[in-house]
C-alpha cells in the first residue's frame, strides 16, 4: 500500500515544516499537494493527471484534510472511469 511522503524542497536555512506531500499509486499515477505554490501560498492544491492540474482545495485546513480530499476526488474520478470502460462492448 502506498503512503505520503515529504517532498518538500528544504532550504538549507529554512525551517523544516512539510509543505509539499506525494502518494505514488502506481508507476503512473500519483498524487501531489503543495501548500506553497505561486499563486495559492498557504492554501492547499492538488496536482494529478489527467484530471486535476493546480486545482484548489479549498476546504482543506491540514495537510492530512488535503490528503483525505484529494484521495476522495481521484478515487471519483477513477470510478467514473471504470464505469465508462465497463459500459464499453
Amino acid at each position: 500500500m502506498a503512503t505520503w511522503k515529504d517532498v518538500t524542497s528544504y532550504t538549507k536555512s529554512g525551517s523544516r515544516v512539510p509543505l509539499s506531500w506525494q502518494l505514488q499509486v502506481t508507476d503512473y499515477l500519483s498524487i501531489v499537494l503543495t501548500n506553497w505554490h505561486r499563486d495559492y501560498k498557504g492554501q492547499w492544491v492538488m496536482h494529478c493527471a489527467p484530471w486535476y492540474d493546480t486545482y484548489l482545495l479549498s476546504d482543506a485546513t491540514s495537510a492530512s484534510e488535503a490528503q483525505k480530499i484529494a484521495l476522495c476526488k481521484v478515487k471519483a474520478e477513477v470510478h467514473e472511469l471504470l464505469q465508462a470502460l465497463l459500459l464499453q462492448h
